[in-house]
């Protein structure tokens, strides 16, 4: 799921499209009767605020996830991944500071690249340029778009930075 969700990031970054995830782990309770479908538990919730809470395009591992590899003794699995560069440690950004936790897990889609990063480097730069120029109908909107960029091109320069 981690090297696919990179995979996924890098090539929907790669068409304009900035996304943001979390993966997390827990109950989950799947009801589907006439094509409606009803989900719900722990594990969804989690995810769910934990994508809402980050301010950038990337994804992160929920912290109780290395909890639960060791619990189902596949710890080896995480450790591959942090080998293979799949996942860092890195100060997922969040939009309150107060939630702001450092070196939690993030997923690296920069590895999955098909366009050298400084294409990707430009094309953000250029998309932040664009928000200053338009006016936004939402207040604010522009402003922490521009926040959720710049998280993003540090993201990726420090990434590149660490070799993939």
């Amino acid at each position: 799921m981690v090297t696919s969700s990179a995979i996924l990031l890098a090539k929907f970054i790669e068409k304009g499209f900035l996304l943001r995830g979390a993966i997390s782990f827990g109950q989950l309770y799947v009801n589907v009767e006439n094509s409606l479908s009803l989900l719900l538990g722990k594990g969804l919730i989690d995810t769910y605020n934990q994508e809402n809470a980050q301010e950038w395009a990337g994804c992160m591992i929920n912290p109780e996830m290395s909890d639960v590899w060791k619990k189902l003794n596949s710890s080896w699995a995480m450790k591959s991944l942090i080998k293979s560069k799949d996942l860092i440690k890195y100060d997922i950004p969040f939009k309150k500071k107060e939630k702001q936790k450092e070196n939690l897990y993030a997923i690296n889609w920069v590895k999955y690249l098909s366009q050298p990063p400084k294409k990707i480097q430009y094309f953000l730069k250029k998309e932040k340029k664009k928000l200053y120029n338009e006016d936004s109908c939402i207040p604010g909107f522009n402003s922490s778009s521009a926040i959720k960029i710049d998280n993003t091109l540090t993201f990726l320069k420090k990434t590149q930075s660490i070799g993939t």
